[in-house]
């Protein structure tokens, strides 16, 4: 495992089923290289950045880059917490390359899951083949 002391952390929102149904992928990217270091889905309620900062412990990292969302200040307390969108601007690309990637994550298209555990699955193999050219 290579040390990682730098993150960016951030939600993109989809939904699954219904647009009444939002739907959201919680995930941290190492900062300079942008690989995904740990990612989680579920509602767009801050309480799902909690698993996302659980999963981040074991790297051990100083510095935790974030937009201004008001919730992740108080739960990121390990680390120095920088927000703003200057040092974002690797993670929100690739937001932008995942919509382009899998359409699950599209907001005007039509290529949308009925299930979580289907949306969970495809966009987990997205980013697994994306990022680290495996199948899963």
């Amino acid at each position: 495992m290579v040390p990682v002391n730098e993150a960016e952390t951030d939600q993109t929102g989809s939904f699954v089923g219904s647009k009444s149904r939002q739907y959201g992928l919680w995930w941290a990217i190492d900062h300079h290289s942008g690989e995904p270091l740990a990612f989680h889905f579920g509602t767009g309620e801050h309480k799902k950045h909690d698993e996302v900062l659980g999963l981040l412990k074991s790297f051990d990292i100083d510095i935790v880059y974030c937009d201004e969302t008001f919730a992740y200040k108080p739960r990121v307390s390990e680390s120095e917490v920088i927000t703003g969108k200057e040092k974002t601007q690797k993670i929100e690309r690739n937001h932008v390359s995942l919509r382009r990637w899998c359409s699950r994550l599209v907001r005007n298209g039509i290529g949308f899951s009925k299930e979580p555990r289907m949306h969970k699955m495809v966009v987990a193999l997205v980013i697994n083949f994306w990022f680290f050219l495996r199948i899963v």
